[in-house]
């Protein structure tokens, strides 16, 4: 602790500016580059329970003080619906239509199936796949909702082709992975962290979703909308303190929690990203140029040792 008076610092309190005596409690490290840093609170002398309650509050936060890594889960990745994302899925509901089959939107509900002349159906869930009525089950096509999460449209596709065999839909390369390379990201910073802080309203669908994305995660998940939020308490024994950036997470908010956490040793800030990438069309010609170079004698004799299926050319 240090005394000083109002020509060393000035505090602020209630819209005034108070001169006068205080005491300044503090806790101090030195960084990686060899700068000094920390946090201090000051109260005034005549303050006593002001004294007591920042003595209480540098201990608290000073026992915090340490080295840490702080993972951010693919902060870039949130899904925007850009043109590119909604005219490939535009494009194949048309194509479908036209062909006079009822198009099925997989995922999420949005505005685009409105666009279609043709009848269409909304499923969202599982429980509306097992559901679905349709007037001709051998004309149906499929289309996924611009950033659906594919692991959710695949469990969806699943029931949907076991009811209906026939069901044929937009191709894969066409889909969005975007939603799901960032569930990938959060369950990958919920593996490896201590503390997982989702920065957003606490009230918002996608803060329960990611919450239960890290299901079975052993590390603390906490709920913040603001740094001023965070709890001495979380921080307990949290090496690696993983951030998510809800949609909702107001703008700065990230920086600014960063920085909280730079206040209570150094840190190693890391991006944890996960990105597809379709590639399709190049292995696949790869296998055809050399599937072309057997031989009918070749392929005879390899039938003929048993490696190669007889309906094999």
């Amino acid at each position: 602790m240090r005394k000083f008076r109002s020509q060393d610092v000035r505090t602020h309190s209630a819209g005034n500016d108070l001169f006068e005596e205080s005491v300044l409690s503090t806790a101090s490290f030195v960084d990686s580059t060899g700068r000094t840093a920390g946090l201090g609170i000051a109260a005034p002398v005549e303050d006593t329970r002001g004294l007591t309650s920042a003595q209480q509050a540098i201990a608290e936060w000073s026992a915090q003080l340490r080295t840490r890594r702080v993972l951010l889960a693919d902060p870039g990745r949130l899904c925007p619906v850009d043109n590119s994302c909604r005219e490939a899925v535009h494009n194949a509901a048309q194509s479908f239509a036209k062909m006079g089959d009822t198009v099925l939107w997989v995922g999420p509900a949005s505005s685009m199936e409105q666009t279609l002349a043709q009848p269409y159906a909304q499923v969202e869930t599982v429980h509306q796949a097992r559901s679905l009525q349709v007037s001709n089950p051998t004309r149906l096509s499929f289309v996924l909702q611009p950033c659906t999460s594919v692991e959710n449209a695949l469990a969806i596709l699943k029931v949907l082709r076991e009811r209906f065999p026939r069901l044929r839909g937009q191709h894969p390369d066409q889909w969005c992975y975007r939603q799901s390379d960032r569930w990938d990201s959060v369950r990958s910073v919920a593996r490896t962290c201590d503390l997982l802080l989702i920065v957003g309203d606490a009230s918002t669908e996608e803060e329960r979703d990611v919450k239960r994305a890290v299901v079975g995660a052993t590390c603390r998940v906490e709920v913040l909308a603001h740094p001023a939020e965070l709890q001495c308490s979380w921080l307990f024994g949290a090496a690696t303190v993983g951030i998510v950036p809800a949609v909702s997470c107001p703008s700065g908010a990230v920086p600014r929690l960063v920085d909280v956490l730079a206040g209570l040793g150094p840190v190693s800030v890391l991006h944890q990203q996960t990105s597809t990438t379709v590639v399709s069309g190049a292995f696949v010609g790869e296998g055809r140029r050399r599937r072309s170079m057997i031989q009918p004698r070749a392929a005879y004799d390899a039938r003929s040792s048993g490696w190669l299926p007889a309906h094999a050319s």
